[in-house]
């Protein structure tokens, strides 16, 4: 999925969460304590973010940005600026969504480059 957010929330133990609608195809798995891997998109990647964000649904959603295997069996983008690996600590549900936290256990940097945002319904760029 592509989410719009997600933030860190402490330094010990490293952890970072993210809030997730109920309607999200990952929600379950997410609920279910599955572990997860937040990728930080760069400015060259907006069609992931598009197709993770619902243009394409399953597995199609791989089907573009050179996704690789991590040795934990996490999907992750190579070329992303970070890529964050983590195992569930936490479940929180509130009304439409799910807060989820996720202890960190790896991390992979990236290419320095200008990283993806989205504001106001476009994408754009900040940073390198």
């Amino acid at each position: 999925m592509t989410a719009t957010e997600a933030h860190s929330l402490s330094l010990e133990p490293a952890s970072l969460f993210v809030c997730v609608n109920r309607s999200a195809s990952i929600f379950s798995a997410l609920a279910a304590k599955a572990r997860f891997c937040v990728n930080v998109l760069s400015a060259e990647q907006v069609e992931v973010a598009q197709r993770c964000g619902g243009r394409v649904k399953g597995e199609a959603r791989f089907e573009v940005g050179g996704w690789r295997e991590h040795a934990s069996g996490l999907p992750y983008l190579p070329d992303a600026p970070a890529s964050i690996f983590c195992d569930p600590d936490a479940v929180f549900h509130y009304g439409t969504h799910g807060i989820f936290v996720g202890r960190v256990f790896d991390v992979r940097l990236g290419p320095n480059c200008a990283s993806l945002i989205y504001a106001n319904g476009q994408y754009g760029a900040i940073g390198a």
